[in-house]
């Protein structure tokens, strides 16, 4: 597939998804009352959270089009394995493999090739922002439209740090991000 279809793929899906979490939201809480994002009740309107989706939604398009259209990391890896692909796709030693996770967590130690690390991210970010939407407009149906009792029940047990279903949200971003990252280097390293 080439990178212009993967793009627009990615994007549309993008769309669909922050526009389900979006939809959902207005139709359940048109006055944002049942909102439990601290963030969206910080904002309190819905002007002032569609400005955030728009400025939101160009930085996740940007870190899009650096994954789809950046350069890939071009090397013969055939005596390499993928955990030294990802080393050296990020500072060009594959011997530095326990580094990958904590660069792409914490960003230490730097990594030597800013554009592998910022594909990474535009990989990753896309992905999360995704499941997560995805995720947040299934729980307002879960529990608003369909009113599933044992959802409710377990959204409401979810709470961290005030806000309802954080854990549930949690639990999909790391998985999201894990499986995320692990698919960028099998896709990388499969380029090879």
């Amino acid at each position: 597939m080439n990178r212009i279809t993967v793009f627009l793929i990615y994007f549309a899906t993008l769309a669909a998804a922050r526009g389900a979490d979006l939809g959902s939201t207005y139709y359940f809480t048109p006055d944002l009352a049942r909102e439990g994002n601290p963030f969206a009740v910080f904002l309190g309107s819905w002007p002032a959270i569609l400005a955030v989706q728009v400025v939101a939604m160009l930085v996740i398009t940007g870190f899009l089009e650096v994954y789809c259209f950046g350069k890939t990391h071009k090397k013969k890896c055939s005596d390499l394995t993928r955990s030294e692909y990802a080393a050296d796709c990020l500072f060009r030693d594959p011997s530095r493999t326990k580094s990958v996770w904590s660069t792409f967590l914490f960003l230490w130690p730097l990594p030597k090739n800013w554009m592998q690390y910022f594909r990474l991210v535009g990989f990753v970010l896309v992905n999360t922002v995704i499941v997560v939407s995805l995720q947040a407009a299934f729980c307002w149906w879960m529990l608003w439209g369909w009113k599933v009792g044992w959802f409710n029940e377990l959204y409401g047990f979810a709470t961290v740090g005030g806000y309802p279903g954080g854990l549930v949200y949690l639990v999909g971003i790391v998985v999201t991000v894990l499986a995320s990252f692990s698919i960028y280097y099998r896709i990388e390293y499969c380029r090879q």
